[in-house]
């Protein structure tokens, strides 16, 4: 068994999300678990509308092997602004991994769970599993896809936005036998000379 902790690396698909500061990539605004930071940097959802956003992910490591995947968990710290006008919209997030043409999936998609109106991050640890055959090459350029479903009541909020501040993705692997996929250096081969009388 091995693990493998992947952190998001640079930006895919954004459109109609913004950032906080507004300068610079999305991604660098989405800190590693340990490195959270709350409203100092963070990626927001389009406002009162659905919206998914993608990220690229650090590559896996060198003896992983796709076939040999146990268990994926993917952590998200996030919460929600709302300004109500009548009855108060709802909003839920989940999170999946896919393929780098943003459109294949690599992981199921796990349940969608409410993001909350607060003014603290709530952390959730999603659990999707492994779906379909992939290469190494598609693990390598592997990317993450955070869905957040705007849920009106009534009249649409004047605000229901999601923030997220923090992302990423463990992987529970068996490693590869011999621990890489690269193929064995060759034997040398010694020749005994003869002497000569």
């Amino acid at each position: 068994m091995a693990l493998a902790t992947l952190t998001l690396n640079g930006d895919g698909t954004t459109t109609g999300w913004t950032r906080t500061p507004t300068s610079g990539t999305f991604f660098s605004k989405v800190q590693d678990i340990a490195g959270a930071d709350g409203n100092t940097t963070t990626v927001e959802s389009p406002n009162a509308v659905d919206g998914t956003i993608w990220f690229l992910l650090t590559a896996v490591p060198g003896d992983f092997d796709p076939a040999g995947i146990n268990t994926i968990t993917i952590r998200l710290q996030h919460r929600r602004d709302n300004v109500p006008v009548m009855a108060v919209d709802d909003a839920t997030v989940t999170v999946l991994l896919v393929r780098a043409d943003e459109s294949t999936v690599m992981s199921s998609v796990p349940t969608a769970v409410a993001t909350p109106i607060s003014g603290s991050y709530t952390q959730t640890n999603f659990a999707p599993t492994p779906s379909g055959t992939h290469s190494l090459s598609d693990w390598d350029g592997v990317r993450l896809e955070i869905r957040f479903d705007h849920i009106g009541n009534q009249t649409p909020d004047t605000t229901n936005q999601m923030l997220v501040t923090a992302a990423e993705i463990e992987i529970d692997y068996t490693p590869v036998a011999g621990g890489s996929f690269l193929p064995p250096l060759p034997v040398p081969r010694f020749i005994r000379s003869r002497k000569v009388i």
